[in-house]
């Protein structure tokens, strides 16, 4: 019996771009989070603030971005900016792994469809969406995790991932690593399937512009990709940020002894109760609180993860690995 070794060939370099492109996504999740770990943790402690972000009012612990900053670092010294920087690496880890390698698995499933041009930027919203949705169940418990950490002051309710796992469990059952899920998988499917189809769309207007078709440099790829992503991700988090506000304040539901010195508690017992309680307490646009430093990291964060995960890519292609 012959074996076309074109074909088999062929068959091990599509399994290994889906191994690769989880590498890279991995990668490029876990350097992302290392760098932007700060913006998070503000914008957490804003989410969790039920007294309004501003200036003007004296009774909110945290009245704006850079008042935030200057009260952390007196109140908890640096070190309090990377707090569940640990639980947020496997998060990013595991959610960009799960997410690239399910994306370019899909896309390799569907490959007889030969899906036109003009439908690749739907291919990548539905792609972008169902890779989404699992990676969100596979790193879901880490991210409970990583935000009572930094809902944490001064006082240490958790110290370790371990003790922070065996407690909640302990404590809420294995059901209180999963709180907030609801909101999150409201939020994801339109946001991972945001990403990717505003992302394609970007890259494609990129690699159309009479600079980039000339010269084909892998400076202005970058750069583009870059620019891509940033674009993806402001309007992808701006669409969906009220869920993810609702996700942060579920979280912390059987946490909230740690959060009397950050002023008045929140309790809600679901989603719907959630979102009628913000509404009620803190008017519309207390579904936005948070939203500036948010659509800043979200920003930065899906320019920097999407172009190093191409760059990351590239270099595992080029090599052949």
């Amino acid at each position: 019996m012959m074996i076309d070794r074109n074909n088999v060939n062929e068959k091990n370099s599509k399994e290994w771009k889906v191994i690769e492109s989880g590498i890279a996504g991995g990668l490029s999740g876990a350097i992302t989070r290392l760098l932007l770990q700060p913006l998070d943790v503000i914008k957490t402690r804003f989410q969790l603030q039920v007294e309004p972000i501003s200036r003007r009012n004296e009774g909110s612990k945290y009245r704006g971005m850079f008042q935030a900053i200057k009260i952390i670092w007196k109140e908890e010294t640096v070190s309090a900016f990377w707090k569940g920087h640990n639980s947020a690496q496997i998060l990013s880890i595991l959610y960009g792994t799960v997410q690239f390698a399910t994306f370019e698995q899909l896309k390799k499933l569907v490959k007889i469809f030969n899906l036109p041009i003009k439908q690749q930027i739907f291919e990548s919203f539905f792609f972008g969406s169902s890779a989404t949705v699992l990676a969100t169940f596979a790193s879901f418990p880490f991210d409970v995790i990583r935000t009572r950490f930094i809902a944490q002051g001064k006082f240490q309710e958790y110290r370790t991932i371990y003790e922070a796992s065996c407690k909640i469990i302990d404590k809420e059952g294995f059901r209180g690593l999963y709180k907030g899920l609801t909101p999150t998988l409201i939020q994801s499917v339109p946001y991972g399937g945001c990403q990717f189809g505003f992302y394609t769309l970007f890259t494609k207007l990129n690699t159309k512009l009479p600079l980039s078709t000339e010269t084909h440099s892998e400076e202005l790829i970058t750069g583009g990709n870059l620019i891509a992503g940033f674009l993806a991700g402001m309007c992808a988090k701006t669409v969906t940020y009220p869920f993810d506000l609702c996700r942060k304040r579920m979280q912390i539901q059987g946490f909230l002894d740690v959060r009397k010195n950050f002023g008045k508690l929140f309790i809600c017992s679901g989603l719907v109760d959630c979102c009628i309680r913000i509404y009620k307490e803190e008017s519309f646009i207390g579904f936005f609180k948070g939203l500036q430093p948010s659509l800043i990291k979200s920003a930065l964060s899906t320019s920097i993860y999407f172009a190093l995960h191409d760059k990351i890519f590239r270099i595992f292609r080029e090599k052949d690995i």
